[in-house]
């Protein structure tokens, strides 16, 4: 998991924040509120809610009109296998790691592919959560 994690306030506009995702060359900034995590902002909604269909972007919009307020997390302790089975389950690719409402870390799927070269089991897992999201899987 990455521990040094950018983040950013509802308040912030849409643009400063994708030019902070692309300086920091990330897809996902937690959303704080004082001390605490209110929601995640990524590329993807980025794309989706702020650009839109017509793909030019909304003027003066910031973080809270396009983030995502349901935060998927878990905890230090989480194995990487439930890690990424909590991935696939809430069709994420990026979790926030959280102690006692703590941001603690960022854990993506990216981390886990890197980390499970030469771990077969973990790489096992890491297929199983590929092929719910985007089918079969090459051997």
């Amino acid at each position: 998991m990455s521990t040094d994690v950018l983040v950013c306030q509802g308040t912030d506009s849409c643009e400063d924040v994708v030019e902070r995702m692309r300086e920091g060359n990330v897809g996902i900034l937690p959303v704080m509120d004082g001390g605490s995590v209110v929601g995640v902002v990524t590329d993807r909604d980025i794309a989706l809610r702020h650009f839109g269909r017509q793909g030019a972007a909304r003027p003066h919009t910031t973080v809270r009109g396009c983030m995502t307020s349901q935060v998927v997390s878990v905890d230090s302790e989480t194995s990487v296998e439930a890690s990424v089975r909590a991935m696939r389950d809430n069709h994420v690719r990026r979790l926030l790691v959280m102690d006692g409402g703590t941001l603690r870390g960022v854990l993506t799927l990216d981390d886990v592919i890197v980390a499970s070269d030469g771990r077969p089991a973990l790489g096992s897992v890491v297929k199983e959560a590929l092929r719910e999201r985007v089918g079969p899987v090459p051997a």
